[in-house]
Order: structure tokens, then sequence, then C-alpha cells
């Protein structure tokens, strides 16, 4: 089974979401209807504690957003995927990156070229 498609019944923001600096932005999206589970489509991977995490030493992870598939390009209605590289947060948090805005509530991934993130996602899955 390839694409499948679900509208989108109810959005459920993180209750500490911040939209000023963007803090625990992640939401759960309530589906209209559950999806298929194959080689394409699984339940995310829940990590008990932040040992666990160390042990399977994470080099990059999946991203997915509704941003465009082109540089300033319009937005899409279909969720799209990539996978990008996980950026300690020291790196992300120099001068001439972030400047100290990157905290506890985040995580920083991507290319340091660019390119690719939740607003630009260039590779659809």
């Amino acid at each position: 089974m390839g694409v499948q498609y679900r509208s989108v019944q109810q959005v459920i923001l993180h209750e500490k979401f911040n939209r000023s600096y963007f803090e625990n932005d992640v939401a759960l999206l309530r589906l209209h209807r559950s999806l298929f589970f194959t080689n394409h489509v699984q339940p995310l991977c829940m990590i008990e504690n932040e040992m666990d995490e160390k042990q399977l030493s994470f080099g990059s992870c999946y991203i997915t957003g509704w941003g465009s598939s082109a540089l300033q390009g319009m937005l899409v209605d279909t969720l799209q995927e990539a996978e990008v590289e996980l950026i300690d947060t020291g790196i992300c948090n120099q001068r001439s990156w972030y400047n100290g805005h990157v905290n506890d509530n985040m995580i920083c991934a991507g290319f340091d070229k660019g390119g690719v993130d939740t607003c630009q996602v260039m590779s659809s899955h």
C-alpha cells in the first residue's frame, strides 16, 4: 500500500507550547480514520528516558511538515517527510547560528548547508 490520505479531526497542541519562542513546538493530530501500518507507515517509537536515548546514539531523525518542496514555494496539503542529521545544541547556539535560542525543549536538526527543514522539506514519501 502506498500513500494514505486522511483528514485531521483535531489538533492537540502541547500544553506548554510557546508561540513566541517555539518551545514545545509539537502537536498530536487526531485523524478521522485510522492508518494501515505498512513498511512505510509505522507507529512512533517512544523513548522511556534519557539513558535509552544516549544508548541508541542517534545521528539522524525524520521530520515531517507541510512546508514547500522548493525555496519560497507554495505550501503543500500533503504531509512531507525528510531525514535530517541531529546537530549538537552547542553548535546550534553559536552566535552565527541561533545565538542561544535553542533550549532543552528543542531538538536541533538539519544540515549546516540548509535546504531541508519542516518549512522546506525536499523529499516526499
